[in-house]
């Protein structure tokens, strides 16, 4: 399955139990008579840089299809990061910009599918 946020940006998760995982974070606003919805990824496995978007491959197999010019937070998604920075307090949250994790992207950072198969 693809998904295409209207908002999103890399959440970085560190824990004791799981190590680093990289995963997207995003919203889809739901405009005048719906609500909106956020989702998080399973963990990035790989990405693909077009002109205009990313494509992130998760550890799922889903792909993320994130443009460039929508790599924010939106209002729903900070409340909603902190709130997990307030009742998951046995994991850190850090938000990553992408030109920080592809720069990044080389270091030996375990990822999901890794830390299942140990």
């Amino acid at each position: 399955m693809t998904y295409t946020p209207d908002d999103w940006a890399i959440l970085r998760i560190t824990s004791e139990e799981f190590g680093v995982v990289d995963k997207i974070f995003c919203s889809w606003s739901g405009g005048y008579a719906g609500s909106d919805q956020w989702k998080l990824s399973s963990g990035i496995v790989k990405y693909t840089q077009y002109q205009d978007y990313i494509e992130f491959l998760q550890d799922s197999g889903s792909v993320y299809r994130c443009y460039t010019n929508a790599e924010r937070l939106s209002g729903y998604m900070s409340q909603m990061l902190h709130s997990f920075r307030t009742k998951l307090t046995k994991g850190k949250f850090d938000v990553v910009s992408f030109s920080d994790y592809k720069s990044k992207n080389n270091l030996n950072i375990p990822k999901l599918h890794d830390i299942i198969q140990a």
